[in-house]
């Protein structure tokens, strides 16, 4: 089983990705193997073998397995055609104009095609009983409009198609009663701005052909009853034009269409939150959206949910046997991608939110003053000069605050801190020439940016320390243009001195600091692209630096992002940069360099990560551990893989790169819902947020309180996963009053509680401690001060 989940606590909350696949044009669902939960067949586009994907029952799949076949095409159904109980697999042969049907064994595997002539290239499939006898019947359509109908004889095998001739170029099909004569009617998208109803006759035959609706061509048509009123409906999404929805009336006529906001095929519809009504999900960008249904035929705003970059079909399904859809489906880099659902309407996956344009060099910190996380980014930098900021709800999700703040020319980086001692967070910016600060006025909103430095127009990042060790921060950056690094002395207001510069390397893009020399000063540290090195300038402790000592990185290797920790708990700050594979390769890995603590490092690994080049990364302990980790941000392009952790081992080795999706151009690290654990926020082409499934709400109590001496005081605990569909919480809770231990206490449903009477009079300060387990990680309620009275 392939999954990109942390193998102990620690995972995070994302979409899983399936990769074995290449270029997938279709999928389908149903239950291969009888095992009660719903399986996957994939079709790809670069090979004529279908795959199929067994489920775990937990909403997880195995790799898919290569079936030996001669599908080429974009038509695939599942359904039992030969009466046998087992499912079967269904397709087509453009090339050899043959309908191929592939009995199911119910072990999830297939026998021998069974091959049906076809008249015209068959473009997509669809499956009904289109005259009403119970048997699976099959419809194809050539794109140079041509229909085929198939009736199934109930054994496997089919009559000879009947071929009726649209005379239109045809884009898309689907199928469904939309006259209520209990057979299954067809309906197709033509060019020309049309979408016909096909109903046929008791015989099969095709009875009339009538117009639907008159919009733009799509591929992009799904059938439900969007107002309730029993009558089927339909929706259309055009790939370049306005997407409609048409209610029917039941008698295969229709109403004027609705206007709705899609953005292109695929699309899909379920009840995703339960209420009833049907719901709509569709392709977006860069990942899916759902828009829950009101029950008239019209749908709430879209929700985001940031996945695959470019889907080849979308359908929803319960893929965990839990009751509620989930998002599945296919895209065309290669992945399987499935969202689980927790039936109110949104994915669990890792959740993408609306910024103005794009949203680059996040910096988390409270910026409104609530008590909660806020984001800030740069929004379309090289066009707009400005940044966004994004209020945190304190569960995880952010929304749109509709505050812009000016950063400068060319913007690139971003950070918070508190530059002028306020108590509020400002911001400081990477921009064209220099550095610009930000002030916080504590609501959300910045001041003017100042301006500082006359630097190259290629200055991008930059690191924020006291490097004088006057208690106020100061800003150094790197210079890539002129090979060099400016330091920025801060006057404890806000401003800053003008720059002192010091000689780098050659293209010294990225910068980080540390104390790397174990003498308790802070030095410089850089990524020297051109000269395949970084280099290492050591402070003086009075914001001057020595020259730059340089370490090789190896020939050819290009290093670029850098960031500094203690990878291996022996109290002297180490380097991980990351670095080109090799040539022959062509791969970047995270490559990690021990200090040996006189300002010298040894090349301890190289872990790879990815195809596309790293952009920023962070060092913390997201797992819970005590070792740090390494979570690297990687391009735009990678859609299946923006996000690598390195799960540190506490000896400056790592685990194999864990890999997530996200947004792939810079990286903040934060606790976004207050669960204790450490969440990743990503920013790039959108904004993109993977909560950490580890984290838990933890609840104590005692009653009553206060007490008097003798009477009986319940202590009572609850453990709840903080993110929805996730486990219950198991393990053990110890109790102790100061350094006493009361009770030790099991956990049954994420509970348990004890009564004691024992306490003396006085105030008594309770801990409750949790053990954690497999999937969660340690935690310490809130104290709880109890007053026993004599």
């Amino acid at each position: 089983m392939t999954r990109l989940h942390a193998a102990s606590a620690g995972g995070f909350l994302t979409s899983r990705y399936y990769p074995g696949v290449l270029y997938a044009e279709t999928i389908a669902t149903g239950d291969l193997n009888r095992d009660g939960h719903e399986d996957l067949v994939i079709l790809s586009g670069h090979d004529v073998n279908f795959s199929i994907a067994l489920s775990n029952a937990d909403g997880s799949f195995q790799t898919p397995i290569r079936m030996s076949s001669d599908l080429q095409g974009g038509g695939l159904a599942v359904g039992d055609f030969n009466g046998d109980g087992l499912l079967d697999v269904i397709g087509d042969n453009y090339a050899k104009r043959q309908l191929l049907l592939y009995p199911g064994r119910g072990d999830g595997t297939f026998g021998s095609a069974v091959a049906t002539s076809l008249t015209g290239s068959p473009g997509m499939l669809v499956v009904g009983d289109v005259n009403g006898d119970h048997r699976l019947d099959a419809a194809v359509i050539d794109p140079g409009g041509l229909l085929g109908v198939l009736l199934g004889n109930g054994d496997g095998s089919f009559r000879p198609q009947a071929t009726y001739t649209l005379g239109k170029t045809l884009y898309g099909i689907t199928a469904g009663d939309f006259n209520n004569d209990g057979r299954t009617d067809i309906l197709v998208s033509s060019e020309f701005n049309s979408t016909y109803l096909l109903i046929f006759n008791t015989d099969g035959s095709l009875g009339s052909s009538t117009l639907a609706a008159a919009y733009d061509s799509t591929s992009g048509l799904a059938a439900g009853d969007f107002n309730g009123d029993g009558n089927l409906d339909f929706v259309s999404s055009p790939d370049f034009s306005s997407s409609e929805v048409v209610l029917g009336n039941g008698d295969g006529t229709f109403q004027p269409g609705l206007p709705v906001e899609l953005y292109g095929s695929p699309v899909a519809v379920g009840d995703l939150n339960g209420d009833g009504k049907a719901d709509l999900v569709n392709e977006y960008d860069l990942g899916f959206s759902t828009m829950l249904g009101n029950g008239d035929g019209t749908f709430q705003p879209y929700q985001l949910f940031g996945d695959e970059a470019e889907w080849a079909k979308l359908a929803v399904g319960d893929l965990n046997g839990d009751g509620k859809l989930d998002v599945f489906g296919a895209g065309w880099s290669g992945t399987i991608v499935v969202g689980i659902g927790p039936g109110d309407g949104s994915v669990i996956a890792h959740r993408d939110f609306t910024a103005a344009g794009t949203f680059k060099g996040i910096a988390a910190a409270d910026f409104n003053g609530d008590g909660k996380i806020d984001l800030a980014g740069l929004v379309d930098p090289y066009n707009l000069y400005k940044g966004e900021v994004l209020f945190g709800n304190g569960d995880g999700t952010f929304v749109a605050s509709g505050l812009e703040f000016d950063t400068g020319r060319f913007p690139s980086q971003l950070a918070a801190a508190d530059l002028n001692h306020d108590g509020k967070v400002d911001l400081v910016c990477s921009v064209d020439g220099g550095i610009t600060v930000e002030f916080g006025n504590g609501d959300g909103t910045f001041r003017h940016p100042q301006h500082y430095g006359k630097q190259s127009t290629y200055v991008y990042d930059f690191t924020i320390g006291d490097f004088n060790e006057d208690g106020n921060l100061d800003v150094a950056n790197a210079d890539f243009a002129s090979g060099t690094v400016g330091v920025f002395l801060g006057n404890g207001d806000g401003s800053f001195q003008a720059p002192v510069i010091y000689k780098a390397g050659v293209s010294d893009e990225h910068i980080t600091s540390g104390d790397f020399n174990g003498d308790g000063i802070l030095d410089l540290a850089t990524a020297n692209t051109g000269s395949n090195s970084f280099g290492v300038l050591f402070g003086k402790g009075d914001g001057t630096f020595a020259a730059e000592v340089e370490t090789p990185t190896g020939s050819q290797s290009y290093p670029g992002v850098l960031t500094a920790g203690d990878l291996n708990h022996d109290g002297r700050t180490d380097l991980v940069v990351t670095t080109w594979c090799s040539t022959s390769t062509g791969c970047y890995q995270d490559s990690v360099f021990l200090a040996n603590g006189d300002g010298t490092f040894s090349h301890k690994a190289d872990y790879k990560i990815g195809v596309e080049g790293p952009q920023a990364m962070a060092i913390q302990d997201v797992n819970a551990d005590g070792n740090a980790d390494v979570v690297t941000a990687i391009g735009p392009a990678d859609s299946s893989q923006n996000i690598t952790i390195l799960y540190g081992n506490g000896n400056g080795t790592f685990q194999p790169a864990v890999g997530y999706t996200g947004s792939g151009y810079s990286v903040s690290l934060a606790d976004f819902n207050g669960d204790g654990a450490i969440d990743i926020a990503t920013g790039g082409n959108r904004l993109s947020v993977q909560l950490n499934t580890a984290g838990t709400v933890f609840q104590f109590s005692a009653t009553p309180n206060p007490a008097n001496q003798g009477q009986a005081v319940t202590f009572r605990v609850g453990l709840t996963a903080s993110v929805i569909d996730q486990p219950v919480p198991t393990g053990i809770v110890t109790l102790k009053d100061g350094a006493k231990t009361l009770a030790t206490l099991m956990l049954k449903n994420g509970r348990a509680q004890v009564v004691s009477s024992k306490l003396a009079a006085g105030t008594h300060v309770i801990t409750a401690s949790y053990s954690g387990d497999g999937n969660f990680f340690t935690k310490t309620a809130l104290p709880v001060k109890l007053v026993i009275n004599p």
